[in-house]
């Protein structure tokens, strides 16, 4: 049995460049992503993956690259008489190192409440749960330093995974370690599908750490709507609810087309004293080189905005998103 798996373009080097550059341990500029369209993913296939058997195609995803930092596996289905052969499972790892590779911090997708096979496929690869709703929404964290940093030194820590009374698209996870107080949380925001989400893709805009000494909350706070040309703000605040003060370097992630305004590198340190809090604003521009006919075409009509901050725990990076007015 020969089986193949592979897009239809070459791997982008691009991709390759980005993650190099967002693993530095001293930022001095924002991430500015890639124009994803302008690189062979969509020149030459946009994102079709297939699985070919002996030559024959057996199966299909579609990994949805259209804006940073999250991809989307979309559209996933083996042929009844290869399922139950580990295809699927292969496709997906193929697909999550495709993300990598291509510097996505995070992969998400939707499947049905009750495809129990599916549940356990994604499951096994690492996506949590979303959000639920009209459909199940799971999420892949590719890159999320400050977790592996916890979870390396808490092997323990048990997951909790629950929605916000107040707020069904807000949901928390949670995990905490049962040999002491440390936990580490976050949490998610947006819809279980396009038909439920007003057109917004997920967002991770609220963290919560406590790790032996360190413990420190943040919380991302972007504009529902922008204009192309028009400045916005993302809005940052830090709590450092350690018993020392804390430094913290923090930097954009934006999407091409999207710059800091005035035009500067986009990185702030913030120094906080023990106890206290910081609020600090990202001015922020979509210039008239952002795509917006692309943008239309998306999966979701918002665009990604982020910031990465760089303290004690660990790198961390929080993602709002904003739809563009017109």
């Amino acid at each position: 049995m020969n089986l193949e798996f592979g897009f239809v373009d070459a791997c982008s080097r691009h991709g390759q460049e980005i993650a190099q550059s967002y693993q530095g341990d001293s930022p001095r500029q924002a991430v500015r992503w890639p124009d994803i369209r302008s690189s062979a993913l969509h020149q030459e296939g946009d994102g079709a993956l297939v699985a070919r058997l002996d030559g024959q195609v057996v199966a299909r995803a579609w990994l949805e690259c259209g804006l940073y930092p999250f991809a989307e596996l979309e559209n996933f289905n083996v042929v009844p008489h290869c399922q139950r052969r580990g295809i699927g499972r292969k496709m997906v790892a193929y697909a999550l190192a495709r993300a990598a590779r291509l510097g996505y911090l995070a992969v998400h997708l939707q499947t049905t409440l009750d495809n129990l096979p599916a549940h356990r496929l994604y499951a096994a690869h690492g996506f949590l749960m979303a959000q639920t709703g009209q459909m199940l929404r799971m999420l892949h964290l590719l890159n999320y330093p400050a977790l592996t940093h916890f979870l390396d030194a808490h092997p323990l820590a048990l997951l909790e995974n629950h929605p916000w009374l107040e707020d069904w698209k807000r949901r928390t996870l949670r995990w905490s370690d049962p040999l002491s107080e440390d936990h580490f949380a976050v949490d998610l925001y947006g819809g279980s599908c396009q038909g439920d989400s007003d057109g917004y893709a997920p967002a991770l805009d609220r963290l919560a750490i406590r790790a032996g000494a360190d413990a420190l909350r943040a919380t991302l706070q972007s504009p529902a709507t922008v204009r192309v040309g028009e400045p916005f703000s993302l809005t940052l605040t830090l709590h450092n609810d350690a018993l020392t003060p804390r430094e913290f370097t923090t930097r954009l992630l934006l999407n091409h087309g999207c710059a800091p305004v005035p035009d500067n590198s986009g990185v702030i340190t913030l120094p906080i004293d023990a106890g206290s809090s910081s609020q600090v604003e990202f001015p922020v521009c979509i210039g008239d080189d952002f795509n917006c006919d692309f943008w239309k075409t998306a999966a979701y009509p918002s665009v990604a905005t982020g910031i990465e901050c760089h303290a004690g725990v660990g790198s961390f990076w929080l993602v709002g998103q904003v739809k563009i007015a017109g």
